[in-house]
């Protein structure tokens, strides 16, 4: 799953427990995060949490919620990361061995104020050749993130943001991944200046054959401007793990007065 929460976690915190209890989420991208004083201070309940490469002083745009106690073990990839473009990969294996690279991402404007298409066209080119080393790692990937370019018009010449969507889309097509067709994500809750309310394909989902996805879509509820998107792998037959409990009983026993006495007769202790 991947959600643009839109600044700050721990105000969705209700939110995020409940999309990754109801809808049984092994693995969560929260995008936009943006926060200067996240790093390892944000917490679930049976899910590790794990944090985008930073340097010093810079924003945390993307961290993953990875399920514990699970058949499957997740462990991060930060070989394929880069601090110059906020994303996480991370490896999952199964029981069997059957590994998985997934990744989520999330497409920033203007880092540092450069928002040029030049500069953005730089910046997707981290991306694109972070996909295709992980292409040439295994043949199981999935990437999710929300790209900030409308899928919808990405063959329209017209298109803004045309270059850099098709450094992108060339990279998806040489590589062999299919692109989800999920529809609309983004829902804007302010009006543009001529009174619209503006909508658009910019959450994406990405996967090679190989991974086994079944399923695709978006989720029916969101806290924010955008919905949560999913997809789902079919990894094959899943070992139920049994919760850890702890059983506490007390302990009975004969208790003489005598035995007492004469125990307390016999102790060295200077009583």
């Amino acid at each position: 799953c991947e959600w643009n929460i839109r600044h700050g976690p721990h105000a969705r915190e209700t939110e995020i427990k409940h999309i990754l209890i109801n809808d049984n989420i092994d693995v969560m991208f929260l995008t936009e995060v943006d926060s200067n004083e996240l790093k390892d201070g944000f917490n679930i309940p049976n899910y590790d949490t794990h944090y985008q490469l930073t340097d010093d002083g810079k924003k945390t745009r993307v961290i993953c919620l990875s399920k514990t106690n699970s058949d499957i073990t997740y462990t991060m990839r930060p070989e394929l990361m880069s601090k110059l473009f906020p994303l996480i990969w991370i490896e999952a294996k199964t029981a069997e061995g059957k590994k998985y690279l997934i990744c989520g991402f999330y497409r920033e404007w203007s880092p540092d104020g450069i928002g040029t298409i030049e500069e953005q066209a730089n910046r997707i080119g981290i991306l694109v050749e972070q996909i295709s080393e992980a292409t040439s790692m295994s043949e199981r990937v999935v990437i999710v993130g929300d790209a900030n370019l409308n899928c919808e018009k990405w063959t329209d010449n017209n298109y803004t943001y045309k270059r850099i969507s098709e450094i992108l889309m060339n990279c998806l097509e040489t590589n062999g991944y299919r692109i989800a067709d999920i529809g609309k994500t983004y829902f804007s809750d302010h009006a543009t200046a001529e009174g619209d309310y503006v909508s658009s394909a910019i959450d994406h989902i990405y996967y090679t054959e190989a991974s086994g996805v079944d399923k695709v879509g978006r989720l029916s509820y969101s806290a924010t401007d955008h919905y949560p998107i999913f997809a789902k792998l079919n990894v094959g037959q899943r070992k139920m793990i049994a919760p850890v409990q702890h059983i506490f009983k007390r302990t009975y026993r004969n208790f003489s007065i005598d035995k007492f006495k004469d125990d307390l007769a016999n102790c060295k202790c200077g009583l």
